[in-house]
């Protein structure tokens, strides 16, 4: 993408991150997210077919950056364990939870969550569900169970703790509440400096 695009990509989701705090998604038009970000309509409707797509995309930007090692430069946390790619997840939801405050507590809710549910399903298939297992339970069954903890803790996170408790425990005691139903497939991540190993 080139730099002129980047930065029209930016101000309209700036703007469009700066009327959701202040306003309610159903009042938001358009023409709002133009004035604010200084953008024509025909720029806009070349990157998005509506409001609910920038929403979206905001979910999209968290999950392309954790994921995407050529995205992520701005920090590096060495170690590509599951327990490490939520954390960053979580880092950056911390930073954003006015943002993400005003999205869960408002009419967007539905939106955003059912982005994140897609993003998080993607991610415990591919990064979780190979090292798992669950005796006599169904694989989609294990996968709902284990994406719908993480939803509901992020939830919680988010829009009852005020994001106070460190991300990196939040993370943690995701896996101390999941882990006593699954068995593992020599399944190893790392807890600050300690290997854990799990079998």
């Amino acid at each position: 993408m080139d730099l002129r695009k980047e930065k029209t990509i930016k101000r309209i989701k700036d703007g469009f991150k700066e009327l959701i705090q202040k306003r309610d998604y159903s009042s938001i038009t358009i023409q709002d997210i133009l004035d604010i970000s200084y953008t024509g309509r025909t720029t806009f409707y070349m990157h998005y077919k509506s409001k609910n797509e920038v929403l979206k995309s905001i979910v999209d930007d968290i999950f392309i950056h954790v994921l995407n090692p050529k995205v992520e430069q701005a920090h590096s946390f060495g170690d590509e364990s599951f327990l490490a790619i939520i954390n960053h997840i979580l880092i950056h939801f911390k930073e954003d939870k006015d943002l993400l405050n005003a999205i869960l507590k408002g009419e967007s809710n539905d939106i955003f969550l059912n982005r994140l549910r897609l993003h998080l399903d993607s991610l415990i298939s591919e990064r979780m569900m190979p090292y798992y297992k669950a005796e006599n339970i169904r694989e989609d069954i294990v996968l709902n169970h284990l994406s719908s903890s993480l939803l509901e803790i992020i939830i919680w996170w988010i829009t009852e703790d005020d994001c106070k408790e460190d991300p990196l425990t939040i993370s943690y005691d995701y896996f101390s509440l999941v882990m006593p139903a699954l068995e593992t497939k020599n399944f190893s991540y790392k807890m600050g400096d300690n290997l854990i190993k799990l079998k």
